[in-house]
This record gives structure tokens, sequence and C-alpha cells, in this order.
């Protein structure tokens, strides 16, 4: 009974070190919580930006202490561009901040409607035309994806800003 109690008390000692230790250590740094990378952006940088639980998406202006500055990205033809005002957004309500990779949502809208214009190609095929409905299937499926693509981001970039 004795060598019972003398392990369960340095059994006690070893949880009471390792905690005490675990609350001293500093916690890491998150680079991600640092507001002076958005503020040190170019403009024109497509990024996503995440207020609530939705993502909006625009091109980069300007970032300052207390708010970020995007527009609509890609910004619309004069004179409709002379109208459409910048966003602001409060530092306040700014959960998350994305980079947006444009190349790579284009390639893979592009793939993916290539795909599925060739499939519908196909299907539509009488064999009359010896596959020429699943080549321009994927012609158009293709500019089409492309498109779909570059106005809703398909492949994101990595989160630089996070509250």
């Amino acid at each position: 009974m004795r060598r019972l109690s003398l392990i369960s008390w340095l059994f006690l000692g070893c949880v009471l070190a390792v905690s005490a230790g675990a609350q001293s250590a500093q916690q890491p740094y998150n680079s991600r919580s640092d507001w002076s990378t958005v503020e040190g952006l170019a403009p024109g940088v497509p990024i996503s930006i995440q207020l609530g639980h939705r993502w909006h998406h625009c091109a980069f202006n300007r970032a300052d202490e207390d708010s970020i500055q995007c527009s609509i990205d890609p910004a619309p033809p004069p004179p409709a561009g002379l109208l459409a005002r910048p966003m602001v957004y409060h530092r306040a309500a700014v959960r998350k901040i994305r980079l947006e990779n444009v190349a790579g949502s284009i390639g893979l809208g592009a793939l993916i409607g290539a795909g599925a214009g060739a499939g519908l190609g196909a299907m539509n095929d009488s064999g009359a035309s010896r596959g020429g409905n699943t080549t321009v299937g994927a012609v158009v499926g293709g500019l089409v994806g492309g498109l779909i693509g570059r106005f809703a981001p398909l492949v994101h970039g990595r989160v630089i800003y996070e509250r």
C-alpha cells in the first residue's frame, strides 16, 4: 500500500510539472494575423474577403489600419466603371483574406468545360458528322468553362490574413 501511495504522488507531481510548463510556454506566432501583409499588397491583385460565412471576390485597391478597399474584378468598362464605387470593408468585420489564383481557375474551368462539352457533343453525335459535334462541344465548352473560371474562382490561393 505504501508503494502505491509513493507512485501516485510521483505521478501527480509529473502531471503538475507538465501542466505548469505547458501554461508558461509562449504561444506560436501566427503570421496570418498580420494586417501589414494586407497593407503591402499591390493594387489590382485578385483577392477574396470573408465576412461572416460569405466570400466576396474583388481586386485589391488599398488598405489602412481600419479598413480595406477593393473594386469589382474585373472592372466594368466605361461608362459603367465610372458609376461603380469601390467597396470598403471595416477591418473588424473581415474574418479572412486570401489571394486568388486566376490562371488556375481559368485553366480548371476550361478543362471541366471542355470535358463536359465533349461529352455532350459525343452524346448528340449522330455518326454522320464523324466526331464534329464532339470537337465543337469541347471547344465551346472550354471557352465557356474558362469564362466561368475567370469570374467565379475555382482555384484559391493561400490565406494571407485571418482574424
